[in-house]
């Protein structure tokens, strides 16, 4: 079903803790890629899948051994899927780009081709709650059906700041 709409469904589901090994998050990846599966097939012509915060790790702070990078094997499986079903995902996920030395909270976007578009790192993690960095920057960038899109993560909502700096941008979602 094409429309000038953009269809976008959100998924709120629970997920294991992935505390110290990556295949903690291989179980969530498969979880999330059963209700890809579903969306897909009930809703023909979904064009953004949004799932939530930490969905690929669970909550907690200790995370060690389970930090993904842009280059991982469980990055490659969620391009693959987006690519497959033809549908941009947007994942939650912690994330490592400098060798362990930060932890970031993302929301990496895959687009339908399977190619990251945007890895947006949470500006305020809820301290003392969250252990993660903070990010630097709120980004707009393309999406579906032309929309323009900024990722902003649970505590960033919080602040107007936020919003209005991804308006100012040009984000239309």
């Amino acid at each position: 079903i094409e429309t000038e709409c953009l269809s976008a469904v959100m998924l709120q589901i629970n997920s294991k803790k992935a505390a110290y090994e990556l295949s903690d998050v291989d179980e969530n990846i498969d979880m999330v890629f059963s209700y890809m599966d579903k969306v897909v097939g009930a809703m023909p012509g979904t064009d953004l899948i949004i799932t939530p915060e930490f969905i690929l790790h669970g909550c907690g702070n200790d995370h060690t051994g389970s930090l993904m990078k842009p280059d991982s094997l469980q990055m490659e499986r969620l391009k693959n899927k987006c690519r497959q079903l033809r549908v941009w995902g947007i994942f939650g996920c912690l994330m490592d780009f400098d060798d362990g030395a930060y932890m970031y909270n993302c929301a990496v976007t895959i687009n339908d081709k399977g190619e990251i578009v945007n890895i947006y790192k949470k500006t305020n993690p809820w301290i003392p709650v969250e252990s993660s960095t903070p990010g630097d920057e709120i980004q707009v960038f393309e999406g579906p059906k032309g929309a323009r899109l900024a990722t902003i993560i649970c505590a960033d909502g919080d602040y107007i700041e936020t919003w209005r700096e991804a308006a100012s941008k040009g984000a239309n979602v």
